[in-house]
């Protein structure tokens, strides 16, 4: 190769290089401003939907030992019943159990493996209980507490 091929070899991939670089620089601007840019660059991830969590007292039975039960509804910012999530019921941020929601949004937890638990009860009485969501890919997470009584039949 002549030495006049070599230099125009040379010019071209200057070129090139030079151009590369502005649309470089041009794609940083781009996502620097938050624009998704040139084909090829994923897109943000869709935010996540707000859900409405509710949880309903309940009343345990001293006298049979058979525990309360706790009760929870998990409804999409529309008001749709959101089925096949697992909904976890804590007494003070212990866990007493989880269900999984029906079609109609509503998990339920038979808390009777704590009936014997004094110190169960007690902060039971005392505080509640709480449902806890803890979300997904698609919803956010929520928390709702309820009241616990006691019955002595």
């Amino acid at each position: 190769m002549s030495d006049d091929a070599i230099m125009e070899a040379l010019g071209k991939l200057r070129k090139e290089n030079e151009q590369l670089r502005k649309e470089n620089e041009e794609l940083k601007k781009q996502q620097q401003q938050g624009s998704s840019g040139q084909s090829g660059q994923s897109a943000p991830p869709p935010e996540k939907q707000a859900v409405k969590l509710t949880a309903s007292g309940t009343k345990g039975k001293i006298a049979s030992l058979a525990g309360g039960q706790g009760k929870a509804r998990l409804l999409d910012k529309d008001g749709t019943p959101i089925e096949g999530e697992t909904i976890v019921f804590e007494v003070d941020g212990r866990e007493v159990g989880s269900g999984t929601t029906d079609a109609n949004g509503e998990a339920t937890v038979q808390s009777g493996q704590y009936a014997g638990d004094p110190q169960m009860w007690i902060q039971a009485i005392g505080n509640g209980y709480t449902a806890v969501y803890n979300g997904s890919k698609k919803y956010k997470p929520a928390r709702a507490n309820a009241q616990v009584g006691v019955g002595i039949t």
